[in-house]
């Protein structure tokens, strides 16, 4: 008898520790690829911000990944609630997914397939001056 109510007391503890100590926040991960070729992209900025009434808000702290070598990316401990998550990599559109739904124990996938886009910049002209002669200088120099 005795044997029995440890065992039921015990099993009622572990319940009680799962539910007071268990997950309460969730996970998104996902792969960021070419558009054109499907290859993973590594060292993707992804970041997080709220998503209230159709706007993005800042959160009470930065959240956001990089992505692995092989394209491959994950946040973890992220309250449950509403999100906007951006992928950004120079030479590429950034793209945007919003009202991103995260639930307590979940892993929700976003995976991006970013477009190669062209980086223009203003012409940069340089101009040097050398001196022909140079008067602290006795020996010629090559």
């Amino acid at each position: 008898m005795q044997k029995c109510s440890l065992t039921i007391l015990f099993s009622l503890f572990g319940l009680f520790i799962n539910s007071v100590f268990g997950g309460v926040t969730g996970k998104i991960a996902g792969k960021v690829t070419d558009s054109q070729s499907g290859n993973g992209l590594p060292v993707v900025n992804i970041i997080l911000k709220g998503w209230v009434a159709g706007k993005t808000v800042e959160l009470d702290r930065p959240m956001g990944a990089a992505s692995d070598i092989d394209g491959n990316y994950f946040i973890i401990n992220i309250p449950p609630g509403k999100y906007a998550i951006t992928a950004r990599m120079m030479g590429y559109q950034s793209l945007q997914y919003t009202d991103v739904l995260v639930s307590i124990g979940r892993t929700t996938v976003i995976n991006f397939a970013l477009t190669q886009k062209t980086i223009e910049l203003d012409e940069i002209s340089v101009t040097a001056k050398k001196e022909i002669v140079q008067s602290d200088v006795s020996t010629s120099q090559t």
